[in-house]
């Protein structure tokens, strides 16, 4: 691995002292726009003690090199590899933890924040030592009146993380579940139940981190801060891709694997009906969408990933289908 950018990375002024050290992760893989934009709405935040550090997740495009020369100012960490969102971040956060940061942020690449967004946030933590977690209002970057889920509950009948209520999206409450795409995290949470669990890749890994979290430390959610997201790959039938199906197939299994057993016998039922209704789904789409091929490629990755599930199996490239 090879880290770029000043060796004074997380000196403070003396007049920033009083505040906590916040270190924000940006992972990037073959994603040099998204990314830019993302940084550089970090760099024009009010908060004084944020330090932005970028994690190329092995982009194989050159974006790790165009955001090497746009941000000299900034420590880029090149992994060899494309770990997914959870080894990928991971690297950030044991070097944030390493460098003594206090709170570390982990912000998606295809997100824009507010100037303001941060100081809510971390006055929310500081106010109660035992709230771990903060995660903030989102927007839709295509709809900015459409809210975002970024926090909610860990629904059982789901079988997944659940946004919040219309009702409570405007005012600060408890939660149980944080969505990957912003959490502000008290560094002793990662101390006392780890990182991301990085058998995940991507997709559930929030999840499960989440009822790791909930254990010990208390979730929260506040409206004063706010970002705007991009929509992602399975907002809709027709945008469902081969590696979304696989990994939200599988990782549902995987998030909820220490429930009892007649709970994994519902996971079961749920996951195998959840798995026809998306079939249908990508049929559906695919008669005046897609190719054929296409259609097939995301039905086998959905039921490969619905069985490695089972199996408790990690799936490989040919697997997921592209």
């Amino acid at each position: 691995m090879l880290a770029i950018g000043r060796p004074d990375f997380m000196k403070t002024t003396a007049s920033e002292h009083e505040k906590s050290r916040v270190v924000a992760v940006v992972l990037n893989w073959n994603r040099f726009e998204e990314t830019k934009e993302c940084v550089w709405s970090l760099l024009k935040t009010t908060y004084t003690s944020l330090e932005v550090l970028i994690v190329d997740n092995g982009s194989t495009d050159g974006s790790a090199e165009k955001l090497r020369e746009t941000f000299r100012q900034l420590i880029l960490l090149e992994r060899a590899t494309n770990g997914g969102y959870a080894a990928g971040n991971n690297t950030g956060i044991r070097y944030a933890l390493e460098h003594e940061a206090d709170y570390v942020l982990i912000l998606n690449n295809d997100t824009t924040v507010e100037p303001n967004f941060l100081q809510p946030m971390v006055d929310a933590a500081e106010a109660d030592p035992a709230i771990g977690i903060v995660t903030c209002k989102a927007y839709l970057q295509s709809n900015p009146t459409q809210v975002y889920g970024t926090g909610g509950r860990v629904s059982l009948l789901l079988c997944s993380g659940v946004p919040l209520k219309r009702g409570l999206v405007d005012r600060e409450c408890e939660i149980e579940y944080t969505s990957g795409c912003i959490l502000l995290v008290r560094r002793r949470v990662f101390e006392e139940i780890g990182l991301f669990d990085e058998r995940f890749f991507m997709y559930f890994e929030d999840v499960e981190f989440s009822l790791r979290a909930n254990k010990r430390f208390r979730l929260f959610y506040t409206p004063q801060g706010v970002i705007y997201h991009k929509s992602g790959a399975g907002d809709s039938w027709i945008r469902y891709t081969p590696t979304y199906l696989y990994y939200s197939a599988r990782n549902r299994f995987l998030a909820f694997r220490h429930m009892p057993f007649p709970f994994k016998v519902y996971l079961f039922i749920y996951s195998a009906l959840n798995g026809i209704g998306k079939t249908a789904a990508i049929l559906w789409s695919g008669i005046s969408h897609s190719s054929t091929h296409d259609v097939a490629t995301r039905i086998k990755a959905l039921w490969n990933g619905f069985l490695d599930g089972i199996a408790g199996r990690s799936g490989k490239v040919e697997t997921i289908g592209g």
